[in-house]
């Protein structure tokens, strides 16, 4: 319902197996499970999630830019101050800004 609403994808996040089934599980997403960034993107701009086959599992309205993100990529959220020097969400994307597609989010939870 919420993907209609989205503005088309700007970048990619790619995440590890644990992340994916997180996510499948309506979890919010955090840094410690991506694994590569890909194409720039800003703060509040919406991007596509992958698993690490390249599906796309959702698409998500992050909390960071893509700078922030490479650079904070497979970390932890308490991390976050010590990299870019200023506190902001510990989740890269709350679960309420995601939305999953729900035939390649259920295969993520399989595999």
């Amino acid at each position: 319902r919420g993907l209609l609403a989205l503005p088309p994808a700007s970048g990619t996040l790619t995440l590890d197996a644990g992340a994916c089934k997180a996510l499948a599980r309506g979890n919010s997403l955090f840094f410690a499970g991506v694994s590569a960034v890909t194409h720039p993107f800003c703060e509040r701009d919406a991007v596509r999630v992958l698993d690490s086959a390249g599906r796309e599992l959702a698409r998500a309205v992050v909390n960071y830019g893509s700078e922030a993100c490479a650079a904070l990529a497979g970390r932890q959220s308490r991390e976050i101050f010590d990299e870019l020097k200023y506190h902001g969400p510990d989740e890269l994307a709350h679960r309420r800004n995601i939305v999953l597609l729900t035939a390649a989010a259920g295969e993520a939870v399989k595999g």
